[in-house]
């Protein structure tokens, strides 16, 4: 982690026999040393910045001769036309002393390193200019395509339920700490603190944010932020929009559907198709669309063949490769999440012979197994 730069101090010589090197970032070579006076001064081989551009804190290592107990080694800022010694030492009794600064505030101050006697200084480096600049900070959404907060719920959250959004931030400097805000009276407020754990390697610590819970029909802007540290710059996302709906205030077409499979998705938002025969459960959003036009017992039956899917979904989470695997092996096909979505119907009270495509309708032995211990919440 060091980078060294060696700088001859040519005017020791003449003054107190003191060669100094100092700054960042180049190979030490062999300098020639001046003549010590007399009372012998210090002699300083080199010096090494050993901090990165994003560190606060700078550390100074400086090689010298081990000397009189009256000498001492000083870090110096320059300030405005002079000079303020920012850290100061009395010389290593083993040629080595380190001295450390930290910088305030982002940008780039002149250091340089001195040898002093008694608050004088008798000698010193040139300046060098060193840098404090906070890196980027590493933010990746869990989902790449969803890169609003909450997008993966297509807009949309059940009242009593919440939108989940992740975020996995790169922790190797240090932990990191955020927050979920939503937009309340022209102000964003925070609604859940949020804290990425130090992790040096592997995959970086993943976080979901969660939308508040609501009981009202309401639409609420929201956005993550990720905090500054000392080493990386702070973070905010884009604004996400959500829905929040109460299924309980559907009407017409929408209530009806809801009606039928409340008991088993209290909480499930339903939107209606414009057209066509088929509904779709999606496993992202949790997201029910039911096709328009059904009616009686076939509506009943498709209404708990998609709440089945969702059920399946919620009870696997994001392990979908995991649950198609396991269905397919229990059902004998490639198509198990459907069977066992139709096995479930039946037993939520879906009419077995209501005007309907039915993927199967043997549910028995390991199959009728499958359904009910999803319904009962346990993976098969």
């Amino acid at each position: 982690m060091s980078t060294r730069l060696i700088v001859a101090l040519a005017s020791v010589a003449a003054a107190v026999g003191i060669t100094v090197f100092g700054g960042q970032p180049a190979a030490a070579v062999p300098v020639a040393i001046p003549a010590a006076p007399a009372y012998a001064a210090p002699v300083i081989h080199g010096s090494s910045l050993d901090s990165y551009p994003w560190e606060p804190a700078k550390k100074v290592t400086v090689w010298h001769d081990p000397s009189s107990a009256t000498f001492r080694i000083a870090l110096q800022k320059k300030s405005g036309t002079g000079w303020k010694t920012v850290a100061s030492k009395a010389l290593g009794q083993r040629g080595k002393t380190t001295l450390g600064y930290k910088m305030a505030k982002e940008g780039t101050v002149q250091l340089r390193i001195a040898a002093t006697e008694g608050g004088k200084t008798l000698s010193a480096s040139p300046a060098q200019k060193v840098t404090w600049q906070r890196s980027r900070s590493v933010v990746n959404h869990r989902y790449s395509n969803y890169t609003k907060p909450f997008a993966e719920a297509d807009g949309k959250v059940a009242a009593g339920d919440q939108a989940r959004h992740g975020l996995y931030v790169w922790t190797g400097r240090s932990a990191r700490t955020g927050a979920l805000q939503m937009r309340k009276n022209g102000q964003w407020v925070t609604v859940q603190k949020l804290a990425w754990k130090k992790k040096s390697s592997g995959i970086p610590p993943l976080v979901i944010a969660k939308t508040p819970k609501t009981k009202s029909n309401v639409s609420r802007k929201y956005r993550i932020v990720v905090n500054a540290s000392a080493y990386e710059k702070g973070w905010t996302s884009k604004t996400g929009t959500v829905r929040h709906e109460n299924p309980r205030s559907y009407t017409g077409y929408r209530k009806l559907s809801y009606d039928y499979m409340k008991k088993y998705c209290p909480n499930q938002i339903i939107t209606v198709k414009k057209g066509g025969s088929e509904s779709t459960a999606h496993s992202g959003s949790l997201r029910i669309e039911m096709a328009p036009g059904y009616q009686g017992s076939q509506h009943k039956a498709i209404a708990l063949h998609e709440c089945a899917h969702i059920i399946t979904f919620r009870l696997y989470g994001n392990d979908l490769e995991a649950m198609d695997r396991r269905l397919n092996k229990i059902f004998k096909t490639n198509n198990g999440v459907e069977m066992v979505a139709d096995c479930m119907a039946y037993r939520m009270g879906a009419d077995r012979n209501a005007a309907v495509n039915w993927y199967t309708q043997d549910c028995k032995g390991a199959r009728g197994t499958a359904a009910r211990d999803i319904l009962a919440g346990r993976k098969p």
